[in-house]
C-alpha cells in the first residue's frame, strides 16, 4: 500500500502558496513530504523563477534549499544577484 499522505501534505504546502494545482500537483508527484513545495516557495522568493524553481525543487530539493540557505548567508553573493536582476 502506499501511503500519499507526504504528497498529500507537500501538495496543500505548495497551493497555500504561490503555485496553482496543477503546478503544486507537479512539483509534489511522489513526494514523501513537503520538501517539494518548501523548496519551491523559498525558491521562487529568492532568485529564481516560478518555472526554474518549480524544475529545480522538483529533482532536488534538499541540495537547492541548502544553496538558497548558503546564499541568505553571504552578503556578497546576495549583492550580485540584485545587480543580475
Amino acid at each position: 500500500m502506499i501511503d500519499l499522505g507526504g504528497q498529500i501534505k507537500c501538495i496543500d504546502k505548495a497551493y497555500s502558496g504561490p503555485f496553482l494545482k496543477a503546478e503544486s500537483e507537479r512539483i509534489c508527484a511522489g513526494a514523501h513530504d513537503e520538501g517539494p513545495a518548501l523548496c519551491a516557495i523559498k525558491a521562487y522568493g529568492g532568485p529564481f523563477s516560478k518555472e526554474e524553481a518549480l524544475r529545480l525543487c522538483k529533482s532536488t530539493p534538499a541540495l537547492v534549499l541548502r544553496s538558497l540557505n548558503l546564499l541568505e548567508q553571504s552578503s556578497d553573493i546576495q549583492e550580485k544577484i540584485r545587480s543580475m536582476k
